[in-house]
């Protein structure tokens, strides 16, 4: 028995296609579709090692916007953490030499933000998780 395969060209536009590398996979997104943080972020997700997931989203935040990220952030797509399971991954990071930059600070309604030193100082990461958390809801 014999098998034919008939190969097709396609004029299909691709310039949009984004290839990430991971340990055990490849993939593959549309940058008109989803942006590239968010791929990253998916990304990181799949991978499967939370701790890792934690200081890179961690350290993104306050580098690229500047600012604080608030804990519940990961209790969205694409982590779906739980706020036990981020409570557990900020002990476990606090533990390893390497993360010594990532500090956490508390809103005073008790909203918990996480930060890199090496991005932000500890004063401007407590002014700015007050004022997301409280102060911006008070002035009109």
């Amino acid at each position: 028995m014999s098998v034919s395969i008939e190969v097709v060209s396609m004029d299909v536009p691709c310039s949009d296609m984004r290839v990430m590398r991971g340990k055990k996979r490849a993939y593959l997104y549309s940058a008109n579709v989803m942006t590239d943080s968010y791929a990253r972020w998916s990304f990181l997700a799949n991978e499967g090692d939370d701790v890792v997931t934690f200081v890179e989203c961690v350290r993104e935040e306050s580098r690229v916007y500047p600012r604080p990220m608030r804990a519940t952030s990961l209790e969205n797509e694409p982590f779906l953490f739980s706020g036990e399971h981020v409570a557990e991954l900020f002990s476990q990071v606090c533990s390893l030499e390497a993360c010594s930059d990532i500090a956490c600070v508390e809103a005073s309604n008790g909203d918990v933000y996480y930060y890199s030193t090496t991005h932000l100082s500890p004063r401007r990461a407590q002014r700015l998780a007050e004022y997301t958390s409280v102060l911006r809801f008070e002035k009109p």
